[in-house]
């Protein structure tokens, strides 16, 4: 069957969910039931005192047949990937709730949207979704981005000057796993994601060698702060969904050199 440690971070429900994967599926332990927890569950060590997860990472207990997962409170910032420059964290609840909703009205009724093209399979396709972008100091910088650029600026300590969106109209919009372009980048500076609207799962792995591939719900008001080394060894995407879901803008920080 599968293999590797599979991870899921919904922080709105407040849940951290782990899963080690067994090689065979004869190998499968009775599953453990932890209180509000879905019904099959890992353990996940918790640091209360520091209110941040430890180290996700199994205790030896396993899943069940429900949603294979594992579940412990966890609502502070998660460190997802661990690198010198401070890697991968999700901080949930970063923007008020009706700030980030007023963001995600103004962003759609005021941003340009466009549609962009690609090539795929010597075939020219629509990229699945909208995008637009924008330098801090464009002239007639549409609402919220103004707002928005200070606020996170002073949410990260990053001296972000160029902001990034895509709108996501529906789960069948996506982006395919990836990595940002660092070739105009600030050497050190991080990318921060700004979710708005529906909340939209967010695929991260590593680019070499077996690995945990870790999935975090991005709601609305929460920021991803992704470290410019984490771009060299970790790719990030946002799959197709099947059900039915709302649209989902984010907003994109990075810090361009000048």
């Amino acid at each position: 069957m599968f293999s590797g440690l599979w991870t899921y971070f919904r922080p709105q429900n407040s849940y951290v969910h782990v899963v080690d994967l067994p090689q065979q599926a004869s190998h499968r332990q009775e599953p453990t039931r932890i209180s509000n927890a879905p019904e099959y569950c890992i353990k996940t060590q918790y640091n209360r005192r520091q209110q941040t997860p430890a180290r996700l990472r199994a205790l030896a207990t396993v899943v069940g047949m429900m949603s294979a997962q594992q579940a412990l409170f966890a609502a502070e910032p998660v460190a997802l990937v661990h690198d010198r420059e401070g890697g991968i964290r999700y901080l949930p609840d970063s923007i008020p709730p009706a700030i980030a909703q007023r963001w995600f009205d103004e962003a759609q009724r005021n941003v340009g949207w466009l549609s962009q093209q690609r090539m795929m399979y010597e075939r020219e396709v629509a990229v699945p979704r909208l995008l637009t972008t924008f330098a801090r100091e464009s002239a007639g910088l549409p609402a919220p981005l103004g707002e928005a650029f200070e606020a996170v600026r002073a949410l990260v300590g990053a001296p972000f000057n160029r902001v990034g969106l895509n709108l996501y109209r529906d789960g069948g919009d996506s982006v395919a796993p990836h990595s940002d372009k660092t070739d105009k980048l600030i050497p050190g500076q991080p990318i921060a994601i700004v979710s708005l609207g529906a909340s939209r799962r967010m695929s991260i792995r590593s680019k070499t060698g077996p690995g945990r591939t870790i999935h975090v719900e991005l709601e609305p008001g929460s920021c991803l702060v992704m470290s410019y080394a984490s771009q060299f060894t970790h790719e990030h995407g946002i799959p197709k969904l099947a059900e039915a879901v709302g649209p989902h803008i984010s907003l994109a920080f990075r810090c361009f050199a000048p």
